[in-house]
């Protein structure tokens, strides 16, 4: 089950923010975000957000 399936059934995910270095652009992003996610046994959700700019960026993650 995705996300998306998970919802419609009435699940929740825990989602969480995990901490992946300077991120540019959607595009890093989506580079990096997968690999970050899963380093903490989750998967992207497909947001981020800079915490430090230039310095620290976030990834969303459900796990």
């Amino acid at each position: 089950m995705n996300l998306k399936s998970n919802l419609k059934a009435g699940f929740r995910a825990n989602v969480r923010d995990v901490e992946a270095g300077p991120i540019w652009n959607d595009g890093d992003a989506a580079a990096k975000c997968p690999r970050v996610c899963k380093s903490q046994g989750g998967a992207p959700d497909g947001n981020w957000i800079t915490t430090i700019p230039g310095k620290m960026s976030v990834c969303r993650c459900f796990f």
